[in-house]
């Protein structure tokens, strides 16, 4: 199997560490922060911070605004105001609970600047990491090997074979016993794929933040962290981007709901894992996931 040369590695490092210096609220001096504190100022932006707004912006009208990249106040509300990392958990950033939660349809947007309403503040938490993993899927220099993998905080993205001349195999966390996965494999095997899961078992609080044990997906109606039956969600999708989107939209419904919604979008294979030990699936190839 032909592997990239070390700069081709360089590379891809770099891109991923810009993007986070880029797009992380948890930093003050990143592009996301400084946007923050100019809301209600047209504000001239990076050509990819352009590009990823807009992508936020087809996907909440997409989703009938389940996907609402405005929610980071109801998010700080909710007392998730720093980062889980302990190395930067005690770093300063800011904090917008008293800022009010708005919709993509109150945004101005030129080819070259940005306008969102005063007293509000954007997230690109529910998007960025699919977003980041399809960009990087498009690197030129893959076009050298034989085949790929890149998970960004569990977004996944894949393609060719492995260094065994096989197609990626994709395990899937089993939601009620976090430590261990699904039956192998879980998902179908493919040439290309692009997956994502959300759920609401593995970013709880602790007890640094406001409500310990409150998870980080928020309703875009109450403002609150979301009840639901869905404790993990995984979607495959054409793109990572909307993999990530599409499976917290699919937590926030619940099973009930769920279903019939992603059919809507045109997913078809995902998990939707409950807290009744019970799953609901999109494919009729999955049904052996819990043999």
């Amino acid at each position: 199997m032909r592997k990239p040369s070390q700069p081709n590695f360089n590379k891809l490092w770099l891109q991923i560490f810009e993007f986070e210096r880029k797009f992380s609220r948890f930093l003050p001096y990143s592009e996301l922060s400084r946007f923050n504190k100019t809301a209600g100022l047209d504000t001239v932006v990076s050509p990819e911070f352009h590009d990823l707004f807009t992508t936020s912006v087809t996907m909440a009208n997409r989703t009938n605004h389940l996907f609402n990249p405005f929610i980071l106040p109801a998010l700080h509300r909710a007392g998730y105001t720093h980062s889980a990392v302990d190395t930067y958990k005690n770093d300063y950033t800011e904090n917008y609970e008293h800022r009010s939660v708005t919709t993509v349809n109150q945004v101005k947007i030129t080819p070259k600047s940005i306008t969102i309403p005063a007293n509000t503040a954007i997230d690109f938490g529910g998007i960025g990491k699919g977003y980041l993993a399809d960009n990087l899927a498009k690197l030129p220099e893959l076009k050298s090997v034989d085949g790929f993998w890149f998970s960004i905080g569990g977004d996944i993205i894949g393609s060719g074979v492995d260094e065994s001349g096989d197609f990626w195999k994709v395990a899937i966390q089993d939601a009620q016993n976090p430590l261990h996965t699904l039956k192998d494999d879980t998902l179908p095997q493919s040439q290309q794929f692009s997956i994502a899961s959300s759920g609401t078992i593995v970013k709880k609080f602790s007890a640094q933040y406001k409500h310990s044990n409150t998870h980080h997906i928020i309703h875009p109606t109450t403002l609150k962290p979301a009840t639901t039956d869905i404790l993990l969600a995984t979607i495959m999708a054409p793109s990572t981007c909307e993999a990530d989107v599409l499976a917290s939209c699919a937590v926030l419904l619940g099973s009930k709901q769920a279903k019939a919604f992603l059919q809507n979008q045109g997913i078809n294979v995902a998990i939707l894992q409950k807290d009744n030990q019970e799953a609901t699936f999109l494919s009729n190839k999955l049904q052996g996931a819990f043999a």
